[in-house]
């Protein structure tokens, strides 16, 4: 069977461990072909469904590989994994780090096999039907992962170090200390919830203490003059430049990057989802032509997922743009009548201002050379930029 032609239901049959050794992987390097046995699967998550990975397979990140597995028993999948693989140079993610700092950085190059999704705050990585308890479930992870590992080798992409991303506590075994993996935690996910007795952006502000409510209105006066526009996919491929150079300079001023958008990434949200991919867009003109900034939301079920954004970080002050672009999603989601908005990570502070929560979630790291991983713990704690910030409680 040719190569290109092999549907990749691995011949050889992997014992996973002892507990799984009558199941089967189906691998696959593309979701194409398999959308509908893989949405049978998964739950109706944005993130996890064929759709979103298509379009992120068509508009990948520089230089991301994707692999899908299916896990079979008696001919009947009960789990499903979802794999990046990048290549990480540490040095290069650290951006405005000192010379020595981004020196020692560069003994940590790795094509990096990553079970979940980069793109994204959360658990993407694997759904599995079966009722396993944590500890089997991380067990199975790493040994799927292992085999994902020999299948690029012998596609010439040696995986080098391997990543469980994105674990709440509650899913997290009491004892990792033999699986050789390095936990650390780094910025939560921010949460925010509605209360159900909010039926409009005054409702919302009401429940504010009055510090807060005063902060609000000063931050919407700044506002005053700016010109709001939901855009759509003729916007969207005019604005293009414009629009990555501004969610560039939000990078570049994040501290730690894994990856940059692919330009065209916001474009393929739009083809695909319509009006479940909102993009607003704040301009200095009625005509919609000098643009300062914008933000993107995904309706997810009955939540919103606030994805993607930039502004113009010189006008930032001048207008609160960031601030308003949160009171902007609140609003949102109260006339949607949305359960929830993930806020992801980053501007933890600014957003517990609003009423977000912090939810801690931890990151799994093992690298294959033994030397590198001993250190890694302390290369951890070196690297990883520690965020401090003050929780706040806007509500009385």
């Amino acid at each position: 069977m040719k190569k290109t032609q092999r549907i990749e239901l691995l011949e050889k049959q992997h014992k996973v461990f002892d507990l799984f050794d009558e199941f089967q992987m189906e691998y696959r390097k593309s979701i194409q072909g398999i959308e509908d046995k893989w949405d049978q699967y998964v739950n109706d998550d944005f993130f996890i469904g064929s759709r979103y990975l298509s379009v992120l397979e068509r508009f990948p990140p520089h230089n991301m590989r994707f692999r899908y597995v299916c896990l079979l028993k008696n001919g009947k999948a009960i789990g499903v994994f979802y794999f990046q693989v990048i290549h990480i140079s540490l040095a290069d993610s650290l951006q405005g780090s000192s010379s020595i700092k981004r020196g020692l950085a560069s003994l940590f190059q790795a094509n990096l096999l990553i079970n979940g999704n980069t793109l994204v705050t959360g658990a993407y990585g694997h759904y599995i039907q079966e009722p396993l308890d944590n500890t089997t479930v991380f067990r199975l992870v790493d040994q799927v992962s292992k085999i994902v590992a020999e299948e690029l080798g012998k596609d010439g992409v040696k995986v080098r170090a391997h990543l469980k991303k994105d674990y709440p506590l509650s899913t997290i075994p009491d004892d990792i200390s033999s699986s050789k993996y390095t936990a650390f935690q780094v910025q939560p996910n921010m949460e925010f919830d509605f209360d159900k007795k909010w039926k409009s952006i005054d409702d919302y502000k009401t429940s504010l203490k009055s510090k807060y409510r005063v902060r609000m209105k000063r931050a919407k006066k700044k506002a005053q003059g700016i010109f709001k526009k939901s855009l759509g996919l003729e916007d969207l491929t005019r604005l293009k430049e414009t629009m990555y150079d501004q969610y560039m300079q939000t990078v570049d001023g994040a501290g730690f990057n894994l990856f940059h958008l692919h330009k065209d990434y916001n474009i393929g949200l739009k083809q695909e989802f319509g009006e479940e991919f909102i993009v607003i867009g704040y301009f200095k003109d009625e005509e919609a032509q000098e643009l300062l900034g914008y933000y993107t939301l995904i309706k997810n079920a009955n939540d919103l997922d606030a994805h993607f954004l930039g502004y113009q970080h010189s006008e930032n002050a001048k207008h609160q743009t960031y601030l308003n672009f949160l009171y902007d999603m609140v609003e949102h989601g109260i006339n949607e009548s949305s359960h929830s908005i993930n806020l992801s990570r980053t501007a933890m502070e600014i957003k517990s201002s609003i009423g977000a929560k912090d939810v801690p979630l931890k990151i799994f790291m093992k690298y294959n050379n033994k030397i590198l991983n001993k250190i890694l713990p302390k290369a951890l704690d070196y690297f990883v930029p520690e965020d401090k910030w003050l929780p706040r409680n806007p509500f009385k």
